[in-house]
């Protein structure tokens, strides 16, 4: 079910503004991206966590959840939603990050390809904030965006719980028999639509 047309090029600035900041523990953060080696994300956040201070930097993958089914049972299960992407929340400047993370890069059995950087400059490295804060409000304390529930009144769409509550308008399409919504969202200042999961409840009249 299609609930209206994606836009071409939608910008998330207008929902937290273009100098958005966050702050975790009154501290502000911000989030770096690597680009890695497909399948080896897991080995290299625990790389990270040994050889950088954790008060510093917390290396961590987005996930969502989904639904699985097998033999007409269905469970929610977890997975990564930018394979070969690993982020970095610090409250670190950019270019102390970059000179942190010389160093692990540019060794030989290192399998992380690069920092990404928006543009062509190579030293703009920080992630935007309305992006951020776009991320941030999709995911828990574990940094995945879990289920959320809504139902239909009158024929327009209400979530009731989860994190898309009070984001209907990012909702392009939903799919009640999967439990699926499409979304649209941004990932290195580039448009996406994104499948999570949302349950729909028995439509109110």
């Amino acid at each position: 079910m299609r609930l209206r047309r994606a836009d071409k090029n939608p910008s998330f600035g207008h929902l937290y503004g273009s100098n958005a900041q966050q702050h975790r523990g009154g501290v502000h953060i911000h989030w770096f991206v690597l680009f890695v080696q497909t399948g080896f994300e897991e080995s290299i956040i625990n790389d990270l966590k040994s050889q950088l201070r954790r008060s510093d930097y917390t290396p961590f993958i987005i996930t969502k959840e989904f639904l699985f089914t097998r033999k007409g049972i269905s469970e929610i299960q977890r997975k990564n939603v930018f394979p070969g992407y690993v982020f970095i929340e610090t409250s670190r400047n950019a270019s102390d990050v970059v000179m942190d993370f010389r160093s692990i890069i540019n060794t030989s059995d290192s399998k992380i390809i690069r920092m990404l950087n928006y543009g062509t400059n190579k030293e703009n490295i920080m992630i935007r904030p309305s992006e951020q804060a776009m991320w941030l409000s999709l995911v828990d304390s574990d940094f995945c965006i879990k289920a959320s529930d809504a139902e239909f009144e009158e024929g327009i769409l209400k979530v009731s719980s989860g994190p898309l509550l009070g984001k209907e308008e990012w909702i392009m399409q939903v799919n009640r028999h999967k439990s699926k919504a499409i979304l649209k969202v941004e990932f290195a200042e580039e448009s996406i639509d994104m499948g999570v999961v949302l349950r729909i409840g028995s439509p109110k009249r």
